[in-house]
């Protein structure tokens, strides 16, 4: 018995590892958006990684499906599938400022060739800043709610502990030290970039 739980909390604080990953590189890119000197290939290339995990975690908090169990692939990671210090499931977001229709106009700006598409194709500063806000108050919001027992687990040869949960260490995210230094920032910019060589579905 000890053992299978042993084996379910392991997973979970897999499930976590990941879930670390996706805030780590939302955090980033979103620091990679407020710079203007990269040229615009690369700038679209930021945006659509910075969207592709806003949406991973809208699905986290919110759930992938509208109805029970809220997943519409059973091996869907969300927020309910994790307890609180008292062994409750813990509630999805339904009071933040980010709706299903936001989720609409990602996946069109990022996986659809539509009609809508270039509409898409405008300055998503104002919905960064709100996807910013949001998820930082849902992220907040987790851990303070979610139980002690996860914590700490190893993602990647760190201990991951609560109050580090998300954070990435300063290489994660310095541009200066892309590809072990040999790109460094000035590479990436306009000038420099031509010289580099259940009801859910099984």
């Amino acid at each position: 018995m000890e053992n299978g739980i042993y084996k379910l909390l392991k997973k979970k604080q897999n499930n976590l590892g990941s879930l670390h990953y996706e805030i780590q590189m939302f955090r980033c890119m979103y620091e990679y958006l407020k710079r203007d000197n990269f040229n615009k290939g690369l700038s679209n290339a930021i945006l659509e990684s910075f969207l592709v995990h806003v949406r991973n975690l809208i699905d986290f908090f919110q759930g992938t499906d509208n109805k029970p169990p809220y997943k519409h692939y059973c091996d869907d990671v969300i927020k309910s599938d994790f307890k609180d210090g008292g062994g409750n499931n813990l509630s999805l977001v339904d009071n933040w400022e980010i709706t299903r229709d936001d989720k609409n106009k990602i996946n069109k700006r990022l996986s659809h060739i539509t009609e809508l598409r270039t509409d898409m194709d405008k300055d998503w500063s104002k919905e960064r800043e709100r996807f910013k806000e949001e998820i930082e108050k849902a992220v907040k919001q987790f851990l303070e709610e979610i139980s002690n027992e996860y914590f700490p687990f190893e993602k990647d040869g760190i201990d991951i502990k609560k109050e580090n949960f998300g954070k990435y260490e300063k290489d994660f995210c310095d541009s200066t030290k892309i590809n072990n230094g040999k790109i460094n920032h000035k590479n990436l910019s306009s000038e420099g970039i031509s010289n580099t060589s259940s009801g859910c579905v099984i």
